[in-house]
């Protein structure tokens, strides 16, 4: 027995590839064998040598991945060593300094630094030619780590996105949006400083919540006791919990299911009659992060005083509470008070305050 299975360890990468290619090679000395039992030998070192090579091509394939790969993670660590940064230290430049390929920005700026990549405020689309983005003002260098994480975020779904994911809504909306919510996003991840982001106007009214909110039970009570309504928050807050484990495990089908069985958990309270609604507030208190940011969420554009002060208070959780759940919660906290603030926070049956 291997020592790696006395310890219990799972075979590393390589010993899998040494092992395949043992197997590759036994392989082939059985079927360079004749009827008789008798081995080819011509027939044999050809069948190695085309193995061995392929071996050869696949190592250096590998070294090439493992190496890119630790030059990431090092640039990673030494980005995140330096904190959040000011707009300007993270745009290729304050100018707005047209371009046609990145390669123009290498030319004129300097080339990016090993393990990092460019990205976009306001990103090309079917309908924004990259002639109307192309400017270094628009253009960002981040860690290439840090831009896949990123990419990802702009894929989800949630409670407070209008439509489908936030990168298909912000597909439809104007440049300048686009540019503040790329703003925003780099924010939660702790790379622009929150002091960068530029207060929304449209929204006005939201009041700071002091100490901790009203008990929600006083405005759920009457609520709470139709059946009917206790039956669908019940089902609201169990689609919050598939919301939320499937994002942290980065299972998509449930955190988009758990998302859309939301709003259909909402029409229904909405079919029994607005006030239906209220019992959401029977969950501000529930022991699950993610269920309590959600029913604020849908809370926020019809009792602000009960739904603002969760949100606040999740938005601001993380990362002073660690772990993936919190996080996410935070995210989607704050993200419902920007939507709200901005009067996009568009909600089935719920009209904005």
């Amino acid at each position: 027995m291997s020592d790696d299975k006395k310890s219990g360890k799972r075979s590393s990468f390589f010993g899998s590839v040494k092992q395949k290619l043992i197997d590759d090679l036994v392989s082939a000395a059985e079927r360079n064998k004749n009827e008789k039992g008798e081995t080819d030998a011509e027939k044999l070192r050809q069948d190695q040598i085309a193995i061995l090579a392929n071996a050869d091509a696949q190592a250096e394939s590998v070294a090439e991945i493992v190496s890119d790969l630790k030059t990431d993670i090092d640039a990673l660590h030494k980005f995140a060593d330096g904190g959040a940064r000011t707009l300007n230290e993270l745009l290729v430049s304050a100018d707005p300094v047209q371009f046609n390929t990145f390669a123009d920005l290498d030319a004129r700026f300097g080339a990016l630094p090993n393990g990092f990549t460019y990205r976009y405020l306001v990103p090309p689309t079917y309908v924004r030619e990259e002639s109307a983005v192309n400017f270094a003002n628009n253009v960002v260098r981040l860690p290439s780590a840090f831009n896949l994480v990123i990419d990802g975020h702009f894929e989800l779904f949630g409670d407070e996105i209008p439509e489908d994911s936030l990168s298909d809504w912000l597909k439809h909306q104007p440049t300048e949006l686009n540019r503040l919510w790329s703003m925003r996003v780099l924010s939660l991840f702790g790379i622009l400083k929150k002091s960068e982001l530029p207060a929304s106007t449209l929204r006005r009214g939201i009041v700071p919540a002091v100490g901790k909110p009203r008990p929600a039970a006083r405005a759920a009570v009457a609520a709470s006791n139709i059946p009917e309504a206790a039956e669908q928050v019940q089902s609201f807050a169990d689609a919050a919990i598939l919301q939320y484990d499937g994002e942290v495990v980065d299972h998509d089908t449930d955190a988009k299911g758990g998302v859309l069985s939301k709003r259909v958990d909402f029409e229904n309270l909405m079919k029994i009659g607005p006030h239906a609604c209220l019992a959401l507030a029977s969950l501000l208190d529930h022991p699950d992060i993610g269920v309590r940011v959600s029913a604020a969420t849908y809370l926020l554009p019809t009792a602000q005083n009960l739904a603002f002060p969760i949100l606040q208070e999740s938005a601001a959780s993380w990362p002073d509470n660690n772990g993936d759940r919190v996080q996410r919660a935070a995210y989607h906290a704050q993200q419902a008070i920007w939507m709200y603030e901005d009067g996009n926070l568009k909600l089935p049956g719920a009209s904005p305050t």
